[in-house]
């Protein structure tokens, strides 16, 4: 897990939400699942949080470059799990 944007930068503001990018050995094909697989261990209620997850073979293979540069252009950012 990866958070990107103006939270892991410092520079959240009232509307900011918290931007974060999973990297999983395995996920759900389906966008729909996947989101829904990935918020479920989150507090109910929860709201403001984005959430990028690939899997290996998907990182590999790259982003779109909406994203990539969303991410990418968040130099700072906080490890929170590696394993």
């Amino acid at each position: 897990m990866v958070f990107f944007g103006s939270m892991a930068r410092g520079e959240e503001g009232p509307a900011s939400d918290v931007d974060v990018f999973v990297l999983a050995h395995e996920l759900p094909e389906n966008p729909f699942d996947r989101q829904m697989f990935l918020r479920g261990p989150l507090p109910k209620g929860l709201g403001g949080v984005s959430i990028v997850a690939k899997t290996r073979r998907e990182f590999e293979g790259g982003f779109c470059s909406c994203i990539y540069h969303r991410w990418y252009s968040s130099v700072r950012y906080r490890r929170l799990y590696e394993g």
